[in-house]
């Protein structure tokens, strides 16, 4: 990944991906502040096939830890 803008909110940027059968995808790759333990992946491509956009989302906790 190459972040180019980093915000409290987000951080935006390029990656670069391969896929199951060795294709590299390139494309714009987001991660958005929902809560302080909730973020959501975005990766957004252009199809080589037949030159539409796809996104790619998920959602990940970070994992808080407690001071013993």
């Amino acid at each position: 990944c190459n972040f180019t803008e980093v915000k409290s909110e987000y951080i935006k940027g390029t990656m670069v991906y391969q896929d199951h059968e060795g294709k590299l995808h390139e494309g714009d790759y987001m991660i958005k502040k929902i809560s302080n333990v909730l973020c959501e992946s975005q990766f957004k491509i252009k199809d080589s096939k037949d030159g539409k956009f796809k996104v790619y989302k998920g959602t990940f906790m970070k994992v808080v830890k407690t001071k013993e």
